[in-house]
Order: C-alpha cells, then sequence, then structure tokens
C-alpha cells in the first residue's frame, strides 16, 4: 500500500464523520442568521461545503500539535516554577496522532471503490457540461413580440446588463426557464413561453434569471460541483448541496421581488408559473432555472413572511458566533483527524529505520537522565525548546542522535541525558525494528524577583 493509497484512505475515513459534523454546524449557525436574510445562510451553506471537501485533506503534523498547545501547556505548567526543564516526545495527547489499521484487502478495495466513484462524478458532470453545450447549440433566438421586447430590455436596464451580455433564447428541450453560461450568459425557455404570461409574470422570471446572471450563479456552481466530486458518494453532500441551492434561490427570489412588485406580487407569479410549466422531463444539463429546486412552498413561505431590519449588533454578535462555532469545529476535526498507516511490509527496508509517530514512541522509554539546566545558560539567561532527531535500536538503546533545532549552549546538555535513555524494543510483526523519532527538550528560566 502506497503513501498515495493511504492518503486516499485518511480522507475517506475522515469525512465519513466530520462531513456530518460539519452539516449539522451549518444547520445550527443558519438558525441563527436566518433572520437576516437569505444571503447570510447562503454563505453559511457555501462555507459548509467547503470545509467538507478540503477539511478531511488538512493535518496538522505532531510536531505543529505541539507547538501549537505550548501556550496552554505553559501556562498551567510553568506559571509558578522556577528554572524547569520540560521533556516531550511528540505530541502532548495520543489522540492527535490517531491511527487506524485497516488490513490490505480492504484498503485496496476501499482504493477501487473511491476512484469508481470519482470517475462516475467526473463523467456525470462532463455528461452534464455537454448536454448544456449541445442545448446552448440547439437553442435559436426567441421570436420576441414589441411587449415582450419592451419587458426584456426594461429588465436588463434593472439588472444593469448590457443587450449582447445576455441572449434569449428557445428550446423545446427545457421544460421551464434557465440560465447557462460563464462569459456570455443564455437564458432558455420553452417555445411560446412568454404568450401566455402576463407582463407581471414575465418581469417576474426574466428579473429571477437576471439574478443568476448578475451573481454568476453559472460559474460558482460549476466550481461547487467540481470541489464536492470527491464527496459524490456522501449522502449529507446531497444535503449540503441542496441547501445550497435553495438559499441561492431565495436570493434570486429576494433581488427579482424588489423590482418585481414586492414580495407578494412576485409570490402570485412564481404560483401561476409553476401552475402553467411544462411537465416534459428536461435533459440532463448543468444550468439554473426558476425552478431547480423543489420546495416552492417554503420560497413563498419566505416571501410573504415579515421581515424586520435587525440591528448591527445583532449582526455582529450572530457573526462572532457562527465565526467561533466554526472556529471550534474545524479546531476538533483537526484535532481527531484518523491516519492510516502504512503496513509493516510498507515500512520495513533494510537500509532506514521505521518512523513511528512520537506519540507512540513516547510510552516505551524505560529509563535515563533527566537532563540539566547548565549553569552558564542560566547565568545568561538562555532558554528554549532543543530539538533533537534519534534512531532507536533494535535493542533499545540511543544508536544516532543530533540536534535539529535550538540554543546551541543548551543542545550539549539535552543529547548527552537523551543518550542515556533506553526503551522497550519496538515490535513490528513481531521483530525488532529500528524507529526514527523527534524528542523535544523545553528548558525554561522563572521569573527573576
Amino acid at each position: 500500500m502506497s503513501h498515495f493509497t493511504t492518503s486516499i484512505l485518511s480522507y475517506l475515513l475522515n469525512s465519513l464523520w466530520q462531513a456530518p459534523l460539519v452539516f449539522g454546524v451549518a444547520w445550527l449557525a443558519t438558525r441563527w442568521a436566518r433572520e437576516h436574510g437569505p444571503a447570510w445562510v447562503h454563505r453559511i451553506w457555501v462555507t459548509a461545503l467547503c470545509a467538507q471537501a478540503l477539511m478531511p485533506l488538512a493535518r496538522i503534523p505532531p510536531d505543529r500539535w505541539q507547538q501549537l498547545d505550548w501556550p496552554t501547556f505553559w501556562t498551567a505548567s510553568h506559571a509558578s516554577l522556577q528554572d524547569s526543564i520540560q521533556i516531550i516526545v511528540g505530541p502532548s495527547t495520543p489522540v492527535m496522532t490517531g491511527y487506524l489499521h485497516l488490513p490490505l484487502p480492504v484498503a485496496r478495495g476501499l482504493e477501487l471503490l473511491f476512484a469508481a466513484l470519482l470517475l462516475f462524478g467526473f463523467f456525470r458532470l462532463a455528461w452534464q457540461l455537454h448536454g448544456t453545450y449541445q442545448l446552448l447549440r440547439g437553442s435559436k433566438a426567441y421570436p420576441v413580440q414589441a411587449a415582450i421586447e419592451e419587458c426584456l430590455q426594461h429588465c436588463r436596464d434593472q439588472a444593469g446588463l448590457a443587450p449582447d451580455h445576455v441572449r434569449l433564447l428557445t428550446s423545446p428541450s427545457v421544460s421551464g426557464p434557465v440560465t447557462a453560461g460563464i462569459r456570455r450568459h443564455a437564458v432558455i425557455v420553452p417555445p411560446d413561453f412568454f404568450e401566455s404570461l402576463s407582463t407581471a409574470e414575465c418581469e417576474a422570471v426574466l428579473n429571477h434569471e437576471f439574478a443568476h446572471v448578475c451573481r454568476h450563479d453559472f460559474a460558482k456552481n460549476l466550481c461547487y460541483e467540481m470541489l464536492a466530486l470527491p464527496y459524490v458518494w456522501h449522502p449529507i453532500l446531497w444535503l449540503t448541496r441542496t441547501r445550497l441551492a435553495e438559499s441561492r434561490e431565495l436570493i434570486c427570489d429576494a433581488m427579482a421581488a424588489r423590482i418585481s412588485g414586492g414580495p407578494k406580487q412576485y409570490a402570485h407569479s412564481l404560483l401561476r408559473l409553476a401552475a402553467v410549466q411544462s411537465r416534459q422531463r428536461p435533459i440532463s444539463v448543468h444550468a439554473l432555472g426558476i425552478f431547480e429546486t423543489h420546495p416552492l412552498e417554503r420560497r413563498i413561505m419566505h416571501l410573504t413572511q415579515l421581515h424586520t431590519q435587525s440591528t448591527l449588533a445583532r449582526r455582529i454578535l450572530t457573526l462572532t458566533a457562527c465565526a467561533a462555532l466554526g472556529l471550534i469545529t474545524c479546531a476538533s476535526a483537526l484535532a481527531l483527524h484518523l491516519n492510516v498507516p502504512l503496513p509493516a511490509h510498507a515500512m520495513m527496508s533494510n537500509a532506514n529505520p521505521v518512523h513511528v509517530s512520537p506519540g507512540v514512541i513516547a510510552g516505551n522509554r524505560i529509563s535515563g537522565e533527566i537532563p540539566h539546566y547548565p549553569a552558564e545558560a542560566k547565568a545568561k539567561h538562555i532558554q528554549g525548546d532543543v530539538i533533537l532527531k534519534a534512531v532507536i535500536s533494535k535493542k533499545g538503546s540511543i544508536k544516532d542522535l543530533h540536534a535539529i533545532s535550538g540554543p546551541p549552549i543548551l543542545r550539549t546538555s539535552a543529547i548527552k541525558a537523551v543518550r542515556t535513555w533506553h526503551y522497550r524494543p519496538y515490535l513490528l510483526n513481531g521483530e525488532p525494528v529500528e524507529v526514527e523519532t523527534e524528542i523535544h527538550v523545553i528548558y525554561h528560566l522563572g521569573d527573576s524577583k
């Protein structure tokens, strides 16, 4: 099993529990933020999607954990000590380097399954983009009449769009209005779609689709789809994407309602459009439409509810609470990161020692001297962290030891003491092996009175 395989398996294992965790936190945050409008809710779900996709990749090495925990450790352990020396072999708690051992056949099977699902998601997105390209190629310019042309121009002006920036097309392949395009945008409707609609309903459709154009939702949604490819198998991600799409439609509804006669008139237009929409099954394309999300009732309720303007203090409080909740979640996910180590036969080598987590080898030490604080260093008020790289032999003695960093005057004291350490032999498949690890010796001078 290669390092690439272990990385994939670590990603899968961490995504299993991190995705539900992030979803739950995002759901709670949206409960707090929904009174401030759909834009806040949408940003939370976008952040949640990014966290679900990227968080399983993030991992803080054990030596970094020691550095991150150092201020807390300093306060707890050194506030009342004088001239102390602290020895840390790796992180201070074993949970920081959690490992999950999987049999090789199971690991291979999971790797192949993940590759198959990733290919499925990639080809599914590629097929949708191909369908979108074919739809744009097969669509024709909508034959607008004078009244529709006036409505179209009025909506363009309100959205601040140039006539050549967005086109109005028609195709029998779509069941309702959809928007596509990255640089040049197109609104595609079924044939004779506007003939059966009133002016208010035409404006509601165009204002909603132009809101997608102004927000560049097609390009953003494409980025979200690509970001979610490794999660195509995860049902929690489907829920996240559903909430994200729903909040996006609520934003466009709010934008369209402001310039379409108010929320009540716009809600009435939505109901009318839903009733006359074609019932044919649309082709598989990557496009955005006014009826893309299913909970139309929820959108109507949101439009007809009375919304009060929240105060600045309340907005700051909500933002602070959401940010604090997100930071705590990210820190917890990083701290509980699961790793799939290389199997024994992959780690063993005739030339190189086995790389074992410092947190694992720390409990194997059975004897040895404690470093002494050099009198010269005390006199010169020198303190700091000496980091040593050690190779432990098959018998448990220190075979090779050298300093990586730290004040030179303190390195000699640390190396002299650590050379006397002795460990229980580290067994791999029942056989003792050489081990490479890292040792931190922290020298601290107390406050002089």
